[in-house]
């Protein structure tokens, strides 16, 4: 059940990304109101990952994880009867609340299975989580061509109702680590520079990166993280321990982290973008809209397929082994689609490799975490992992927009010599992941 959730809600973050256009269309609103519909969901999830994680360690996890099923319910409840963009932002909301059950469910894990079914079983979540990704861009097209916007979130309530009640009946409950007090102030520090970071990182594109607006934001941002930082190390129980995610092995993979989130996003955003080109132009390939998120069902047959394995690769040859490999598996793509993309296997062989890699990369990471954070702090740590990666894709997103758009000529289009720069850009952020991967200590004990 908690790698069904985990497919459902990583499915919830995508759908609706190719259908804003049919969303907007149909609401009878503007193009920066509908943004947010995407940008509401990051930034209540950002906010709420690290936070219910750290609660789930300190209260019980099964507990939080019922919190955090309500919260999804509710959210996807609200967005299938939402009628105005206001409450369709307003769901998002709710629903990016839900996304404490990744941390709480590697914790779980952790909790109830031996050791040996560790690593297999957070690799099967996290490969549900990459899947969920990729599965929703290729159904997003379908269902509301079909069935209207509504059922973006009615068909994923169908599979999250019945995972609750099952997670309510069967899940054990997680003995709570001590009733320490809550830091309500680092909270508050926490939510606040998350909240100036993703706002400036979203809205820099419209407001224009030099301007006042995207500076003052990202200057708020900053002094936030400088007092919340201060906060957190002079507080006797922290809700996040900053000295826990600046120990050597979770800072590298934190790197990881962010770096693979930023080429993910990247690809997932951008590629379906650039196979609509129509050939005319000299380059792209004239793909449908209601057709382009199928290039990425090779990612997602990768991903499962490697995501689901990793945990027996790493029995076989240790935890660091499938990350290194997937990290360089993953610079291939970019290197790939910049030298040849002109024809549409070579897009799809090229995201198959970037699978492949991220798979590996996407169950290793929370493992990997695990392993090596106290048992008391397994939540916050994987649910702060889970958070960079989050910001890596949204300023990756941001950077190859920005990249698109500073070649666009008077005709609107943008240039083939762009997208072969934003290629070799994630290909060139995958080699910065391996580096850090290759520093990540080859078991727990060696480097803390």
């Amino acid at each position: 059940m908690l790698t069904t959730t985990a497919l459902v809600f990583s499915m919830l973050q995508s759908l609706v990304i190719p259908a804003l256009t049919t969303i907007q269309s149909d609401l009878g609103t503007s193009e920066t109101a509908i943004t947010w519909v995407v940008t509401a969901l990051f930034l209540s999830s950002a906010v709420a990952t690290p936070i219910v994680g750290r609660l789930g360690d300190m209260f019980g996890r099964s507990r939080l994880l019922l919190f955090s099923y309500a919260c999804l319910i509710a959210g996807t409840t609200l967005g299938a009867l939402s009628s105005s963009i206001e409450l369709l932002i307003a769901a998002r909301l709710v629903q990016g609340l839900g996304g404490g059950l990744v941390p709480l469910a590697f914790g779980i894990v952790r909790d109830v299975l031996p050791p040996s079914k560790v690593a297999g079983s957070i690799g099967a979540i996290s490969a549900m989580l990459a899947v969920g990704a990729a599965t929703g861009i290729v159904l997003s097209g379908p269902i509301v061509t079909n069935l209207g916007y509504q059922w973006l979130f009615w068909i994923p309530l169908m599979v999250i109702v019945p995972s609750a009640v099952l997670a309510w009946r069967f899940i054990p409950g997680s003995p709570p680590s001590g009733r320490e007090p809550i830091d309500i102030l680092g909270a508050v520090l926490l939510t606040a520079w998350l909240l100036c970071l993703l706002f400036g990182v979203t809205q820099g594109t419209s407001w224009g990166w030099g301007s006042s607006k995207t500076l003052a934001v990202f200057a708020a941002a900053a002094v936030s993280f400088i007092a919340w930082a201060i906060v957190e190390l002079h507080t006797a129980a922290p809700l996040i321990d900053i000295r826990l995610l600046s120990r050597p092995t979770l800072l590298r993979i934190n790197v990881v982290g962010f770096t693979t989130g930023f080429a993910m996003q990247g690809m997932f955003t951008f590629v379906p973008r650039f196979v609509q080109i129509p050939p005319q132009d000299g380059f792209g390939l004239g793909v449908s809209a209601t057709n382009a998120g199928l290039v990425v069902l090779p990612w997602s047959i990768g991903a499962f397929v490697t995501g689901t394995l990793a945990g027996r690769v790493s029995h076989r040859f240790g935890l660091k082994s499938p990350l290194v490999a997937g990290c360089l598996l993953s610079v291939i793509p970019g290197v790939l689609l910049a030298a040849a993309s002109d024809e549409l296997w070579h897009v799809c062989l090229a995201l198959g490799v970037f699978g492949v890699g991220t798979g590996l990369v996407a169950a290793a990471m929370p493992t990997i975490i695990v392993m090596f954070a106290p048992d008391h702090q397994t939540g916050v740590a994987a649910g702060m992992n889970h958070n960079i990666r989050t910001i890596g894709g949204a300023i990756g997103t941001q950077t190859i927009a920005a990249i698109v758009a500073s070649s666009i000529g008077a005709d609107g289009r943008a240039t083939e010599h762009a997208y072969t720069v934003s290629f070799l850009v994630l290909a060139a952020v995958c080699v910065v992941a391996t580096i850090a991967a290759i520093a990540v200590p080859s078991r727990a004990g060696h480097t803390r």
